[in-house]
């Protein structure tokens, strides 16, 4: 019988390597983009170590259902005291059993499952072919500009003029413009955006791959459990 996990628990985070600890002073947006309420525990990371997917334990540590890794606490579920500990913590946990559910994935998953939600959905194929389920308008722009006061861009094969403001957003090696008609909540496309494996014009990598170099070495999970 094949061991499987629900699709309810399923989160996705980035594996940090922390700097020091302090406490939001009032509610608001964080550096990554990501809300954040007063009180919680915010760290200054020395850098992004990887993405993981995962599932939470009682004691709020990351149970990660690629790889054979540590229980690493996560940030805000955790206890402070095993975060300040810990050499590594999980930031920004997103439960995505919403994204799933939209893209046909059952109730519950099998490791295969996983492998090829982490191979075909956190993609950048994936998020520019679907980019219009989140609202997210795909469109030539030029290099580098945020807010352009006044230009033509070409939209799927014909030109339109827009007029300011226009804001310019950047993922999986494209730029794409917000619109208001989403099929996908649009909050799930920040979360693909930072955990892409496969951007165009880079080196081809996989981000949910332990590190050796910073947690040495995991061996590869054969089985949920």
């Amino acid at each position: 019988m094949k061991t499987v996990v629900s699709r309810d628990t399923i989160y996705v985070g980035h594996v940090v390597k922390p700097l020091q600890f302090f406490k939001a002073l009032q509610d608001g947006i964080d550096g990554d983009g990501y809300s954040l309420r007063s009180g919680q525990l915010r760290v200054n990371k020395s850098h992004i170590v990887r993405s993981m997917l995962f599932t939470i334990t009682e004691d709020g540590f990351a149970n990660d259902l690629l790889y054979k890794s540590p229980l690493y606490p996560i940030l805000n579920k955790a206890s402070v005291k095993d975060c300040q500990a810990s050499d590594f913590v999980v930031e920004h946990p997103v439960r995505i059993s919403g994204l799933l559910s939209r893209n046909n994935i059952g109730k519950f998953l099998t490791l295969k499952d996983l492998k090829l939600i982490r191979k075909n959905i956190f993609s950048a194929g994936y998020l520019i072919k679907n980019s219009e389920r989140f609202g997210m308008l795909q469109v030539l722009a030029p290099s580098g500009v945020e807010d352009e006061p006044d230009f033509d861009i070409e939209v799927k094969g014909f030109t339109r003029e827009v007029f300011p403001p226009v804001k310019y957003y950047y993922a999986a090696g494209a730029t794409f413009i917000r619109t208001d008609d989403a099929d996908i909540p649009q909050q799930y496309w920040k979360v693909l955006s930072d955990h892409i494996t496969d951007v165009p014009g880079m080196l081809k990598t996989d981000c949910f791959t332990p590190s050796n170099y910073d947690e040495g070495k995991i061996a590869k999970r054969l089985k949920l459990k």
